[in-house]
């Protein structure tokens, strides 16, 4: 009886764990962070609220509701300064749940170990399986897949890297000596979708070790796969971390990291639609700040895990900016903005801690990013030419609640650092060893479990 219960989770397979997880995920995201539709606030409520001018978000204690004229005010008290706040627009507000710190920590409980079967079950796969060649770029990329990919599809994968990387080189980026593209629908659970993975990894049947990108379903359709915005998206995850440090900021921050990645997406490919498909579904559009379900309209929607969709803000400035600007000066100055945005940011650390600001979450971090990305903008309009690069900033203040004078200030205060953030061959070794491990961890258990079901 029990190798039958072992047997048909092992049918069911590794996906309906990645499921659960991400039922889990959304149930608790619901719970913790759902603004309400109708005013149903009672007095002792609290909410954040961001007040112009100051990037710390201030919560504000719900006291009465009042009308003015025909329109609605909520009335709050401000726990910081102790005034009262008059609010109109309920999306300058984002409620705040007595049980919020208590249901993220169990959803991380249940998060973590998924995590790591996970990355076991995938990285196990990736070292151990075979893959066919598909096609080949120049000896740089290699694209690879299972017995039945296509070698058309391989082609197609392989041309559209070579493209992007010929316009990302142009502009002063590096890319990655090798790499390996695996196309396929069963090297990760659908529900993980596509990925790159910059840290060598080593195939025991190619006996290379090579960074990966996987074109992979995403849900249960295959139509992802073809994606060029998709594939451009995972390509400049490689090309970032093949440019820079491990240590510099843009590697460091996954939501700026996933910014960059779909701007860099979007602009090569010259559309704000990230993954769009052809029955008209898309992952994220960058320019309205939506994905399939949900819209991004303020810093406060930001969630603590949601990396993916938190950058959509960040890569909805940059594509302001090449509105305005156009793509070939964009071409000219990419590069430079992603330099400084590694350069300045110690600088702008010190500015925060001189004026008593400190960190208290994800979601404060994450405003602290969004005003460092808008100055350091400011801080490089110098080299955009005749454009209204500040105009365009005043108005993206006003939309996200931040001061144009206050970037001003933190623009002309930033000063750019001594260390070099460039890559530098080997660093990815410790990184590399985990990898590995997870692999190892994911080949032994498996075959653990098979001599345990199957022995007399």
């Amino acid at each position: 009886m029990k190798k039958g219960i072992v047997i048909l989770v092992l049918a069911l397979g590794f996906t309906n764990l990645l499921q659960a997880k991400t039922t889990c995920g959304d149930l608790f995201t619901k719970i913790s962070y759902q603004i309400p539709k109708d005013v149903d606030y009672i007095p002792g409520d609290k909410v954040r609220y961001l007040v112009p001018g100051d990037p710390e978000t201030h919560v504000l204690t719900f006291e009465r509701i009042s009308v003015d004229e025909g329109e609605m005010f909520l009335h709050f008290l401000d726990r910081k300064t102790g005034q009262e706040v008059k609010v109109s627009d309920i999306n300058r507000i984002k409620k705040v749940y007595s049980d919020e710190k208590i249901v993220e920590f169990i959803f991380k409980v249940i998060q973590f170990p998924i995590e790591l079967l996970q990355e076991a079950h995938i990285y196990s796969k990736l070292v151990f399986k075979f893959f066919r060649t598909l096609a080949q770029n120049e000896n740089a990329v290699t694209v690879v897949g299972h017995l039945s990919a296509s070698q058309e599809t391989g082609q197609a994968i392989a041309n559209n890297i070579q493209r992007f990387d010929s316009s990302m080189t142009q502009m002063g980026f590096a890319r990655p000596e090798k790499t390996t593209v695996v196309v396929s629908g069963s090297v990760s659970a659908p529900l993980t979708g596509p990925f790159s993975l910059s840290i060598p990894t080593y195939n025991i049947w190619t006996r290379k070790s090579e960074p990966i990108i996987v074109m992979s379903k995403l849900g249960w359709s295959s139509e992802i796969i073809k994606s060029k915005s998709v594939l451009y998206h995972e390509r400049t995850h490689s090309i970032l971390n093949a440019t820079y440090s491990s240590k510099s900021w843009i590697n460091r921050n996954p939501a700026i990291q996933e910014a960059l990645a779909d701007f860099g997406a979007g602009h090569i490919s010259n559309s704000p639609v990230i993954g769009e498909v052809n029955s008209g579904d898309f992952i994220r559009d960058i320019q309205k700040r939506n994905t399939r379900s949900s819209k991004i309209k303020t810093l406060l929607d930001a969630e603590n895990e949601s990396y993916h969709n938190n950058s959509m803000i960040a890569s909805h400035i940059l594509w302001r900016l090449r509105q305005i600007i156009g793509p070939k000066k964009i071409d000219m100055i990419f590069k430079s903005i992603v330099d400084n945005l590694n350069l300045y940011r110690d600088s702008y650390d010190e500015i925060l801690r001189s004026e008593g600001h400190v960190a208290k979450d994800k979601k404060q971090d994450f405003i602290y990013d969004i005003e460092y990305l808008m100055s350091v903008i400011l801080k490089t309009e110098d080299t955009f030419g005749p454009y209204p690069i500040r105009k365009e900033i005043s108005d993206l203040c006003e939309t996200f609640s931040f001061s144009i004078e206050r970037i001003e200030s933190i623009a002309s205060r930033l000063t750019r650092s001594n260390e070099d953030f460039s890559f530098k061959p080997g660093e990815t070794f410790k990184e590399s060893i985990w990898v590995h491990t997870y692999a190892a961890a994911g080949i032994i258990g498996r075959a653990f479990l098979l001599y345990w079901i199957f022995s007399p």
